[in-house]
C-alpha cells in the first residue's frame, strides 16, 4: 500500500479500517519506510478514537515514529501529540493512564515530557497501584533525563512510600508496623520530615 492509499484509510474508514491501516504503517515503519505526510492524518482520525486496540497501536505509532526535524527541533505537531497524551493522563480509566505512563518511559525528548510533569504527578495519588507504580516509573525516567532536581525526585518518591504505607496500614496494621520498623526501612520513620 501506498501513502494515498493509507492516508484514505485513516481519514475516511472506520475503526476497523484504521487500525488496519495503522497496523500497515507500524509495520511499514519498523521496515524503513518514511511516512511524513501521514502525521497529520494520524493526529486528526486516529487519535481521538475510544477505541482501546487504536490506543494501544498509537502508543506503538507514537514510539516509533520521528519526532524531531533533521536539524533536532521538535516537530510542531508532536505538541498536539503532548496535549493528547495529557488527556490520557487524566483519563478515567485507569488502564489508559497506565499504560501511557510506561509509554511515556520510553521517551526521550525533554520537550515532550516537561509539560506533562504536572499530570504524570498527580497520578501518584491514584488509588490504582498500576497507575501510581507507572507514575513512579515515568519520574524516575524523566529524574534520569535530568529535568528536574534531585530534591523533588526525592521528595517525590518519599510521597508515594507515604501513601502505600497508610493504605497498607488502614488495612493491615500489623504488617505496616513490621514493615516500617524493619531495619532495612527504619530510616522512612523520620528521614523525609
Amino acid at each position: 500500500p501506498n501513502e494515498v492509499e493509507l492516508k484514505k484509510q485513516l481519514c475516511e474508514g472506520d475503526v476497523n479500517a484504521k487500525t488496519i491501516a495503522l497496523k500497515k504503517i507500524i509495520h511499514l515503519m519498523l521496515n524503513g519506510e518514511r511516512f511524513p505526510g501521514l502525521l497529520m492524518p494520524v493526529i486528526q482520525y486516529v487519535m481521538p478514537s475510544r477505541d482501546h486496540t487504536l490506543k494501544k497501536l498509537l502508543l506503538i505509532f507514537w514510539e516509533i515514529v520521528p519526532k524531531t526535524t533533521p536539524d533536532g527541533k521538535l516537530l510542531h505537531e508532536m505538541i498536539l501529540v503532548c496535549d493528547a497524551y495529557r488527556k490520557d493522563l487524566q483519563h478515567p480509566n485507569e488502564y489508559i493512564k497506565g499504560s501511557t505512563l510506561r509509554f511515556l518511559c520510553k521517551l526521550k525528548e525533554a520537550e515532550l515530557l516537561e509539560p506533562l510533569m504536572p499530570a504524570i504527578r498527580a497520578c501518584l495519588e491514584n488509588r490504582h497501584s498500576y497507575v501510581r507504580r507507572n507514575a513512579v516509573l515515568a519520574i524516575f525516567t524523566i529524574y534520569k533525563l535530568a529535568l528536574f532536581d534531585r530534591h523533588t525526585f526525592v521528595r517525590t518518591q518519599y510521597t508515594y512510600i507515604c501513601n502505600c504505607y497508610t493504605k497498607t496500614f488502614s488495612s493491615e496494621k500489623y504488617s505496616a508496623l513490621y514493615y516500617i520498623h524493619s531495619p532495612q526501612h527504619s530510616h522512612l520513620v523520620y528521614s523525609h520530615v
